[in-house]
């Protein structure tokens, strides 16, 4: 009796771990990251590294070459329109005032003889006292010696010109934000290259001046708002507003690439109103533009949204990664995987442990604009949707319609594994 109920119990077992075995369901089940899809403000941005500078801002130098006096101001000073701020070496400039002012004398009086002797010459004409070839030549002498008037008069002007160019003054109201030359020194004055005796900015109107790539600068809009960081002060930002986009491009060559690389310069007006201490010309800023905002909308993360073939699932590759960058946009569609809940199954050898697991739909999605972490989701998912967030691998390669998938334990901040809620 004893050995009848062994071999019964040992057929027992062998019929219970066969029927396990047979009725498991054998189905990869993938580990994931999954949370449901929320509805969120999402803004559109392009960032660009520039540097702040005022809106006004004048580079001073001298029109005529010579040896600089005095300068009467310092760097950091207020200065005021028609304000002196630097007097050059006169006293060659004054000679030849003087000297130009004589010569147009001298010209004037022999004007006055030449047309005396002009005006009895017609006279004498008329009586048939001289002969017309001589009235001809008097006649000629008077237009040079009018000529020769207006010459030295020209000359006198420029002479005064030079004179008051050599006091510099202010042509606007500002801040002396540079001083490059000192008193002793020449100031080398050319019409074709400035040498720069100082700068005046007008502090109280700043900007930054950033380079945009041909991709981006097609999304900017006048008047879009920006939030600009400053670079040496991280605790504070600055608003402002496009004030003004380049028609022209400028390019540089690509370290990697040999085509030039097209940028437009666009110029962000600054709030004055957000202005703090310690923001100076100059220093490097990063203009974050939005471009677009989009309200209550329905988002997605980024990494969520992957690209497969319009074709179906059957003839994907299993072993080539699909990217969203190496495939023709006509022959691949923008999908997410959405997980739909699945019965509990008992899995493994641990009896009674219970675990969920999930069924995956993959759906065309269509996206609108997008900010740094989601992307605003038009159609193919709804709010509340269970979403597949990661990992990597499983979005891009591993899942497909119909896939079982569960979630991926993860360790918590004291090193032990625990389940997402």
């Amino acid at each position: 009796m004893k050995k009848i109920l062994i071999i019964l119990a040992a057929v027992i077992i062998i019929a219970a771990v066969v029927w396990r075995n047979t009725s498991r369901d054998t189905t990869k089940i993938i580990s994931v990251q999954m949370e449901e899809i929320q509805r969120m403000t999402i803004e559109q941005v392009v960032s660009a590294t520039g540097n702040i500078q005022p809106v006004s801002e004048v580079k001073l130098s001298a029109n005529v070459s010579s040896e600089i006096i005095e300068l009467k101001v310092e760097e950091g000073e207020q200065v005021e329109v028609g304000e002196v701020l630097v007097v050059l070496d006169s006293l060659k400039y004054s000679a030849y005032v003087a000297q130009a002012r004589s010569a147009l004398l001298a010209s004037q009086a022999g004007y006055e003889q030449v047309k005396s002797e002009f005006d009895r010459a017609v006279q004498l004409f008329e009586n048939n006292l001289i002969s017309h070839q001589e009235l001809e030549a008097l006649e000629a002498n008077y237009t040079l010696s009018e000529s020769n008037v207006e010459q030295s008069r020209a000359r006198l002007e420029q002479s005064i010109d030079d004179l008051q160019k050599t006091v510099l003054k202010s042509p606007l109201n500002g801040t002396v934000t540079s001083i490059q030359k000192e008193a002793g020194e020449m100031a080398l004055g050319s019409v074709f290259q400035a040498d720069v005796i100082l700068v005046i900015s007008d502090l109280t109107s700043m900007e930054v001046i950033v380079d945009i790539d041909e991709t981006d600068v097609v999304d900017i809009d006048l008047g879009n708002e920006v939030e600009i960081e400053v670079d040496a002060l991280p605790d504070i930002s600055l608003s402002g507003n496009v004030s003004q986009i380049a028609i022209s491009s400028k390019s540089s060559q690509g370290m990697l690439m040999q085509e030039d690389i097209v940028y437009y310069e666009v110029r962000i007006r600054i709030d004055m109103t957000s202005m703090v201490q310690g923001v100076l010309p100059g220093m490097s800023a990063t203009s974050n533009i939005t471009t677009r905002i989009s309200e209550n909308a329905v988002a997605i993360p980024i990494q969520s949204l992957t690209a497969r073939p319009v074709t179906k699932e059957d003839n994907e590759s299993k072993d080539e990664e699909i990217s969203l960058y190496t495939q023709e946009s006509k022959d691949m569609e923008d999908v997410v995987f959405i997980a739909m809940a699945d019965t509990v199954k008992k899995t493994g050898l641990k009896f009674g442990k219970k675990e969920s697991t999930y069924i995956v739909e993959k759906r065309p999605v269509i996206i609108g604009i997008s900010s740094n972490n989601f992307y605003e989701l038009l159609s193919g998912a709804n709010e509340g949707d269970l979403i597949i967030t990661g990992n990597y691998k499983a979005i891009n390669k591993e899942l497909k319609d119909g896939s079982k998938v569960k979630k991926k334990a993860r360790k918590s901040f004291r090193g032990k594994k625990k389940k997402d809620e």
